[in-house]
């Protein structure tokens, strides 16, 4: 009986990718989100949900009581589905349908940056809708470079259908967008020739792939943050930005973009300090904001190369 259940879910799933996905970029977004909020209620006594309860539990104690553990965790489900309606929505976007859903506050801290001409490290984590903050910021006419893998990468002919099909999917909704994807498995040296064009890189501090890493004290856990950005950045003499961004009550994201965090000599004291500002702006968002986390919580229990 089990099985069948879930062979009939690949198959829905699939059927829908084909499908009914294809008008979602038309539909109205209050509707999209209003179908994202249901499923995630209905999804309060699931699999997913027990997991990412107990993932945020052990990084935030008694810090988070019950009551709002709860609706963190409904809120986080629905907020991935939302991110992945917006995501398939990219193909849609231009510079004026950009604003209904995302808008920057802080532009002044990257604009002062960019004049000493040395481009700009956009220090991100997988903290939020991460895909909006580089569709927002492109469109509004910076030049964007992001890091990352290519979603193909988690295609796999043992993985269901519908999975290896929204791999697909990201990959061709990232590419519709006025933004310059390099992918893992490039060359990196590029990195530097677009930041010596005073461009803007983005780059992830808690991605897998790389070779330096840092264990930081996160909360009443530990997390892995890859040095990558600060090294990108001090070898190149870039500014080291940290952004977030921040789903509202209105479903806009609000893209934060904070100070540069200095980066004066190229030591391993230094690093760490660097990597310390990070990692206390990360637990005030997670603090404040749980919900934005749970996707990345649940993807690496059940795949830890996430």
């Amino acid at each position: 009986m089990d099985n069948f259940v879930q062979s009939y879910r690949h198959v829905t799933r699939t059927i829908f990718l084909y499908t009914i996905r294809y008008l979602i970029p038309y539909m109205p977004r209050y509707f999209l989100y209003l179908i994202a909020d249901v499923i995630g209620i209905a999804s309060k006594r699931s699999r997913q949900a027990d997991i990412i309860k107990k993932e945020i539990r052990k990084i935030l104690g008694d810090r988070i009581p019950e009551k709002e553990l709860e609706r963190a965790v409904i809120k986080g489900i629905s907020n991935h589905k939302k991110d992945l309606f917006e995501i398939w929505s990219f193909p849609r976007l231009n510079n004026k349908r950009i604003k209904k859903y995302a808008f920057l506050e802080g532009k002044e801290h990257l604009d002062n940056a960019l004049k000493k001409g040395n481009g700009a490290l956009i220090a991100v984590s997988h903290f939020g809708s991460w895909k909006m903050l580089t569709a927002a910021l492109a469109y509004e006419g910076y030049k964007v470079n992001q890091i990352g893998l290519d979603p193909r990468y988690f295609v796999d002919n043992n993985n269901p259908r519908h999975h290896n099909l929204i791999m697909e999917i990201e990959y061709m909704c990232d590419q519709s967008l006025p933004a310059n994807f390099i992918y893992i498995g490039k060359y990196l040296r590029e990195v530097y020739r677009f930041l010596e064009q005073n461009e803007l890189v983005i780059n992830t501090f808690d991605g897998f792939i790389g070779s330096r890493y840092i264990d930081m004290p996160f909360f009443n856990d530990t997390l892995r943050l890859s040095l990558g950005p600060i090294i990108f950045a001090m070898k190149s003499k870039a500014a080291l930005i940290p952004t977030f961004a921040i789903r509202q009550d209105n479903n806009r994201h609000k893209i934060i973009i904070h100070k540069e965090i200095p980066l004066e000599d190229d030591n391993a004291e230094v690093i760490e300090n660097a990597a310390e500002a990070y990692i206390k702006l990360l637990e005030y968002y997670m603090l404040r904001y749980p919900s934005h986390y749970c996707r990345t919580l649940y993807d690496r229990v059940i795949d830890p190369m996430r």
